[in-house]
């Protein structure tokens, strides 16, 4: 895997069946990147609920360190928040975004990833949430 190009792995669990390589396979939700809790079926139309998610306990709004790198930035928002680590939320008064984690921690790792996968540096400041 070639970091500069920010490949992606997707694992997958078998519920039923087998796996047989080359064979051509249905991405139930639509074609392209893989979402946690896609299914792919030999050709069935199967929808199921999703898997649960923790609701956010932590809020903090993020800001762009580095303007020249807004689309850096929010490419990899949006990457990450397709792999599940944490929820992006954009407030309707003034569109700033908020990231939303379930442990405090996930704020550094949002933030090494970005820069270090994506090129693009960021800060937060504190939303008190009641």
């Amino acid at each position: 895997m070639d970091p500069k190009h920010r490949d992606r792995l997707a694992f997958i669990k078998i519920v039923s069946g087998t796996f047989k390589r080359n064979a051509p396979y249905l991405h139930v939700r639509n074609t392209g990147n893989f979402k946690i809790g896609d299914t792919l079926t030999q050709g069935e139309q199967l929808n199921f609920k999703g898997i649960p998610s923790f609701s956010p306990e932590h809020f903090r709004y993020v800001n762009n360190a580095d303007p020249m790198k807004s689309k850096q930035l929010y490419k990899g928002l949006d990457q990450l928040m397709d792999e599940g680590v944490a929820q992006l939320f954009t407030l309707d008064m003034n569109g700033r975004k908020v990231i939303g984690t379930v442990g405090a921690l996930q704020y550094e790792v949002i933030q090494y990833r970005l820069e270090h996968e994506y090129g693009a540096k960021c800060s937060y400041e504190n939303l008190s949430v009641h």
